[in-house]
């Protein structure tokens, strides 16, 4: 079985990891490395700045982004 580590889970990390959800599950084994349990929004930043939305609605937990 393959081991496939993806360091960090900005954008980059985030969408090679869902490309990789579409190998063969039982062939491939994939690691996310981060720093942190949560994923920010950032491009929605100038949302809250307009008051169009709230600041806890940026951050995700990437533990359900990612599964």
């Amino acid at each position: 079985m393959a081991k496939i580590v993806v360091l960090g889970a900005g954008f980059g990390g985030l969408a090679v990891a869902y490309r990789l959800r579409k190998l063969d599950r039982n062939s491939v084994d994939i690691t996310v490395v981060s720093d942190s349990d949560k994923y920010f929004y950032r491009p929605s930043l100038p949302y809250v700045a307009l008051g169009n939305k709230s600041l806890n609605l940026l951050d995700y937990f990437l533990k359900i982004i990612i599964v």
